[in-house]
């Protein structure tokens, strides 16, 4: 490998999380430069967060020598890829392995991207203050600097166990409950924040007995101006009877009010009228940036679609996938259905619980 190594800062697309995440990329990659310098390697900047896709084509695809991408928040794995992809150059994603800053979260969803991609990478994280005094990670670098990829064990690894008879009939029933009706995903917008590893698309998922439509989002506003203000009345004062509590005007989320929940809510009414006109089983929905000033985010009434406990509900969940991930909405969809087959409750939460609260203590 040459000498040269050159290091980047995948960003996020908004301004904001890459000014408050600034801190943390300079002190680590302070950290890997001084670990370069250790074993003889000659660290090179690429300056600045790269926050647009055109951004990593322009500051990215020119170069051959080995890359590394410093992962230190969340950030789209598109302001890696196109800068990477079609080139065989080593790269590595490296992460500190940080409590405040989730970099490695940012890093598996890149990782995860890439891979979709078929463009070969490896990954390094740490947890130590001082990089150089971790041996692992200074062995693991070296070993990439020296071999351009680095492995993993599998060990932990393991095919599926056996299951029993009973399990395997339960399986073989749900099967064919789909083969003779195929799963429909409604799907509003594709991927969010980057997460393209998240969209599988009809030629993936129509293997699994999953089909898809797609709704454009600005659809939610049109249906949205023909719901009653009776109809949001009466789901407001729903929510509140059964005890959700909403953060109204707090700090730095003055917009934040009680019309933002009744706005919310008229999104709900919209997407469940769209939802039981083209008779979907389950939603994918993502957070569509280009509607912020629009509308307020989605995530309240998304929630409420997992639950039977929600405005007009049929006494049933209507699976939803934040962020429009279908590699959630599959298992939660299919989850759901082996959960009522048991006659167990079929709600199903695999993805952005945020909030939480006491309850018996705990």
């Amino acid at each position: 490998m040459t000498k040269n190594i050159f290091l980047f800062w995948p960003g996020d697309g908004r301004r904001i999380p890459n000014e408050l995440a600034q801190e943390s990329a300079e002190k680590a990659t302070q950290q890997i430069e001084a670990a370069l310098r250790k074993i003889g390697k000659q660290p090179q900047r690429v300056p600045g967060f790269i926050s647009k896709p055109h951004e990593s084509i322009e500051k990215l695809s020119h170069i051959d020598d080995p890359l590394i991408a410093v992962c230190v928040h969340w950030f789209y794995a598109t302001h890696t890829t196109e800068g990477v992809v079609g080139k065989k150059n080593p790269l590595l994603l490296a992460s500190n392995f940080s409590g405040q800053w989730p970099g490695l979260v940012g890093l598996l969803n890149t990782a995860a991207s890439l891979e979709s991609l078929d463009r070969p990478f490896s990954r390094i994280w740490t947890d130590a203050a001082d990089w150089t005094n971790d041996s692992k990670f200074m062995e693991r670098l070296e070993h990439w600097c020296d071999k351009g990829a680095l492995t993993y064990e599998q060990d932990e690894i393991s095919d599926a166990p056996a299951v029993s008879e009973e399990a395997e009939a339960l399986a073989s029933t749900l099967a064919q409950q789909i083969r003779d009706r195929r799963i429909l995903i409604l799907m509003f917008g594709d991927t969010s924040m980057g997460m393209i590893n998240g969209y599988f698309g009809p030629r993936l998922l129509h293997r699994y007995g999953f089909g898809e439509h797609k709704i454009d989002q600005t659809w939610i506003i049109d249906r949205g101006k023909k719901i009653s203000d009776v109809r949001i009345d009466d789901a407001f004062r729903f929510v509140r009877d059964k005890g959700v509590t909403f953060h109204w005007r707090e700090k730095g989320a003055e917009d934040f009010d009680e019309n933002a929940t009744r706005e919310q809510l008229r999104d709900y009414f919209a997407v469940l009228e769209i939802a039981n006109e083209y008779k979907a089983d389950c939603i994918g929905w993502q957070y569509q940036l280009g509607l912020i000033s629009l509308r307020p985010p989605s995530d309240f009434a998304e929630g409420l679609f997992n639950s039977i406990c929600r405005p007009e509900s049929n006494g049933d969940t209507l699976t939803c996938s934040t962020e429009a991930d279908q590699g959630n909405v599959i298992p939660m969809e299919l989850m759901k259905r082996i959960l009522k087959a048991k006659s167990l409750h079929q709600g199903v939460f695999f993805h952005d619980i945020r909030w939480g609260g006491q309850r018996d203590g705990k």
